[in-house]
């Protein structure tokens, strides 16, 4: 049974309005004016990959397939996608490095009983996806809207980098936590800049979550004020277009490198908190919770010492969880 384009919008989670070209289905994390303000590929890359996104749905089929096509340069050599069954991981169809621009898709399942099924798009690779067929006569109930709605805004390890199961990144991970939609805006390399926030962005969230402060501390602060000063501007153009929306500022997480990628004249990493707070202390239904509580201070959580591997983020996932209830 293939299924229509409405059929497939209808099950389509974690994104904007997709945009719907010959190659088939590309998902949107980020409004066209977003992009506008960006400038380079990279950008572009991250910002166009689909993490998060899945399709959700209800189905007595016996198996799912599909086709992708690669659509622009990806940040990661590797693509992948993830098939829940009933809430359990069951599936995975994987590729690393990447060696072609187009594949199919094809999971299958041990019985023809009704189930949940859940598809989890790649985390760092932009594609569009077509020609979602399911087995012949196969039912179709699409999943509902969750009952809350999550905005989160962060850089790369919001987005999941380098995770290699698609499913086991900080979006995903949260919304089978809080049992709620996530649009996650999040693009490596982001920081505080408060011209990513769209003030017509087409989705009314009932929580933000802000997770910055990693690449200004790295790369982009030229002193620790600014990163209040940048602090501060980010969190006051939220408050005047959600002020009674609770939102919620972690900073930075603990990293095995920081010492030898300090700056001169810029702070030991874990105070990077210290200077957000300034920032922000004034803002009305605004919470800081400190990075550093929420992670272990050990490599064997990272990936590559900055960005955490699966079991990291499925440890900082928990924490976050506890420390912020929905």
């Amino acid at each position: 049974m293939l299924l229509t384009q409405e059929q497939l919008l209808s099950c389509l989670h974690g994104s904007l309005k997709p945009h719907i070209t010959p190659l088939g289905m590309e998902p949107r994390r980020f409004t066209d004016s977003q992009f506008a303000y960006r400038t380079t590929e990279g950008q572009f890359s991250r910002m166009r990959a689909p993490v998060g996104v899945s399709f959700d749905f209800n189905s007595n089929a016996t198996f799912l397939e599909f086709e992708y096509h690669l659509t622009y340069i990806h940040c990661r050599n590797w693509v992948g996608f993830d098939c829940y069954v009933n809430g359990n991981l069951c599936h995975r169809f994987y590729e690393e490095p990447i060696t072609q621009q187009e594949g199919k898709v094809r999971f299958e399942f041990a019985t023809s009983d009704e189930k949940h099924i859940a598809v989890y798009f790649p985390i760092s690779v932009p594609l569009a996806v077509k020609k979602l067929t399911l087995s012949p006569h196969a039912t179709l109930t699409p999943s509902p809207k969750k009952p809350k709605q999550v905005l989160m805004f962060g850089d790369s390890i919001l987005q999941g980098m380098n995770a290699r199961f698609s499913s086991l990144c900080l979006p995903v991970l949260l919304s089978q936590h809080w049992n709620c939609d996530i649009l996650p805006q999040a693009m490596g390399g982001g920081s505080f800049d408060e011209h990513v926030i769209d003030e017509n962005l087409p989705y009314t969230p009932d929580v933000i979550v802000i997770m910055f402060g990693c690449n200004d501390w790295y790369t982009f602060a030229k002193t620790n004020e600014e990163i209040t000063e940048n602090a501060r501007a980010f969190a006051e153009k939220l408050d005047a277009l959600y002020p009674d929306i609770p939102r919620y500022f972690i900073s930075p997480i603990w990293s095995a490198t920081w010492q030898k990628s300090r700056r001169e004249g810029m702070c030991p990493y874990g105070e990077v908190h210290d200077y957000i707070q300034k920032g922000i202390a004034s803002m009305k239904n605004t919470t800081l919770l400190r990075g550093f509580d929420l992670c272990p201070h050990h490599s064997s959580f990272l990936a590559d010492g900055v960005h955490p591997n699966e079991l990291g983020f499925q440890y900082y996932a928990n924490q976050i969880a506890k420390a912020i209830q929905l």
